[in-house]
Order: C-alpha cells, then sequence, then structure tokens
C-alpha cells in the first residue's frame, strides 16, 4: 500500500515582473529556487493563449488543450452533489411526516433514496474525475530552458498543468513533468501518474489552497492536434 501526500509549499514571494509570477520553495527534483512556479502562473495570469502559432517572447503560458465537456461536467457533479445532500436533508421529514407507514418501511425508504442518491453521485464523480478540462504549459519552466527564451520544445522534463474537477465541481490544478506520465489501461483515462511521482505533484485551488493532487487523466485524443499536445503523445503515448 502506498502511501500518497501532499508536500507543503511555503514562502510565496511575489516578483515585480510584469506577469505576477511567483517563486516558492519546493524540491529539487523538479524546480530551482530560481524556477518560475506554473501553477501560480496558470491561476494569476489572465493572457492565456489558445493559439500556438501565435506566441510572442512574453507569452510564457499557452493553452494547448481544452476538453469540450467542460461545461457538461461541472453541471453534472454540481447536480449529483445538490441532490444528495438534498436527499440527506429530507431524511429527518420522512421519519415524522403524519402518514399511515410502519417505521420499518420509512428506514426502508430512507436507506433506499439515500444509497440511489449516493451510488449515482459515485458514479459521475468516478466517471468525470479524471475529465481534463485545460491543459496549460509554461514554456520556461523547464530544467533545461531559460526563463528568458521560449521554446516550443516539448521534451520529459517540460512540465504541464491539468485542470479538472473536485467532488463539488471546483477547478483542481495539477502540475506534473510529462516524463511522470504513462498511458493507463483503467476505463475513462488516458493517463495516469507512475508511482514514482505521486509523491511529487502538487495541486490547488484558483484561490490557492492546497488539494490532493489528481492521478487520473483523460483526454480526447482526437482533439490533440497542436504541435504541444502532439510532443506530449510522442513523450508518453496514448491507448
Amino acid at each position: 500500500m502506498f502511501k500518497y501526500y501532499i508536500r507543503t509549499y511555503s514562502n510565496f514571494n511575489l516578483l515585480s515582473n510584469k506577469n505576477l509570477l511567483f517563486r516558492f520553495k519546493t524540491t529539487p527534483n523538479y524546480f530551482s529556487n530560481n524556477k518560475i512556479n506554473i501553477l501560480q502562473n496558470v491561476i494569476k495570469s489572465n493572457r492565456f493563449v489558445t493559439n500556438i502559432t501565435n506566441l510572442s517572447k512574453n507569452d510564457n503560458i499557452i493553452k494547448v488543450y481544452s476538453g469540450p465537456l467542460s461545461g457538461t461536467a461541472k453541471k453534472l457533479k454540481i447536480l449529483s452533489m445538490a441532490s444528495l445532500i438534498g436527499t440527506i436533508a429530507l431524511t429527518p421529514f420522512i421519519m415524522i411526516v403524519d402518514a399511515p407507514i410502519g417505521l420499518g418501511a420509512r428506514i426502508i425508504f430512507i436507506i433506499m433514496a439515500l444509497s440511489t442518491s449516493a451510488l449515482s453521485t459515485g458514479l459521475i464523480h468516478l466517471c468525470f474525475s479524471p475529465y481534463v478540462r485545460n491543459i496549460y504549459y509554461n514554456q520556461s519552466i523547464s530544467s533545461n530552458q531559460s526563463s528568458d527564451i521560449p521554446s516550443l520544445k516539448i521534451t520529459p522534463d517540460s512540465f504541464l498543468t491539468f485542470e479538472t474537477l473536485t467532488l463539488f465541481g471546483r477547478s483542481n490544478f495539477t502540475t506534473l513533468p510529462i516524463k511522470s506520465l504513462e498511458p493507463s489501461f483503467r476505463f475513462f483515462t488516458t493517463w495516469n501518474v507512475k508511482k514514482l511521482y505521486d509523491s511529487e505533484l502538487t495541486a490547488m485551488t484558483k484561490r490557492g489552497k492546497q488539494l490532493k493532487p489528481k492521478k487520473l487523466f483523460y483526454v480526447h485524443s482526437e482533439l490533440c492536434d497542436n504541435k504541444v499536445m502532439q510532443g506530449v503523445i510522442n513523450n508518453v503515448g496514448i491507448n
């Protein structure tokens, strides 16, 4: 049994540059103290570039993938959680409502309602938890590249940020190197994180709150048609 945990990062320092980038202390395996935090770049920068053929030297962050079912996945998650919470909230009224129903029948009805709602919520979360809404690529964070020289060269050391959804439908930004990914054989997944890198991942919300990193990802392979995503597929493979 592997023990998963999230490393705690601290000492965020606001840098006085035009992109409002952040710097933090972390493991030397991936970042040096002078490297840019890709996750904070993704969260803080509003200058996402969707067309990688029109990059300028100041465009460090690019959105290289967008899932077509992003909105549907979020709505389903929120609706399923609202349904489950509503069912739980109504269970006391089933016990006290004035109706010609015995206590045993009331209990059975409550168990069936809760089980049905919990099962549907669990299935939706199981299917849509790996679903990738967006993928962001930072050109300057690779360990063998200078942050002053943008490059579209994709290597195993290049970093990506995957935007997925939590159980409650919030965005989860998981940052990892391409070399940590491998093809996944689980249903409704494309890639998973190698066991070797489980403890080295970092994940946050838009507000900077730390979350448990996602380790399974699903992307539409037919939409991976730009240079960056083709480079990822060439390095990782795809099922």
